[in-house]
């Protein structure tokens, strides 16, 4: 399971990443969290609260999902743009991002707004996929420093949203 939320802590509210893995005994085998607080890259809560009206929970029509492999190759070709700009992704439209809270299409299109250059998205891995609501997670570390995850919501087999929750810098995903 992943998690994204808003959680009040000593100095007020951060962002919380939470991932949690199950193993055959339904016991807890992993963990991974990191937390965003103000100064933080985007740092904006309140646009964590104000999306939940965005339709991450509902179970889609049969004829409205997409493969687990179709997900993940859409998921991986978004992290791509960030160094080849000509990757094709299927972005449904509207498509809306947000990133640590902040609205960054606002138009709608996840294609714009992705930084021209070579960043490279390292350490990539997907290991959440619900295939009844659409839903794939990647992890990365983001630019080869940031310790991030990146939410996608499909339907139809087009990309309907992207949540990111980019933490602070790393040496290493830990995993």
């Amino acid at each position: 399971t992943v998690t994204e939320a808003v959680v009040a802590d000593n100095s007020g509210q951060v962002i919380f990443g939470l991932r949690l893995k199950l193993d055959a005994d339904q016991k807890l085998s992993e963990v991974e969290t990191f937390v965003v607080r103000s100064g933080g890259f985007a740092f904006k809560p309140q646009g964590i609260v104000d999306s939940k009206k965005d339709d991450w929970e509902s179970v889609l029509d049969p004829s409205e999902r997409s493969t687990l492999e179709d997900m993940n190759a859409a998921a991986n070709g978004y992290f791509d743009l960030f160094s080849k700009p000509d990757t094709k992704v299927p972005f449904g439209m509207p498509c809306y991002r947000l990133e640590n809270g902040t609205l960054t299409t606002p138009g709608g299109d996840c294609g714009s707004g992705i930084p021209a250059g070579n960043l490279q998205m390292t350490h990539r891995r997907f290991p959440v996929v619900d295939l009844e609501a659409g839903i794939t997670v990647g992890w990365v570390l983001f630019g080869g420093s940031l310790l991030d995850f990146h939410m996608f919501k499909f339907k139809g087999g087009k990309v309907q949203f992207i949540n990111a929750v980019v933490g602070p810098n790393a040496t290493a995903s830990g995993w």
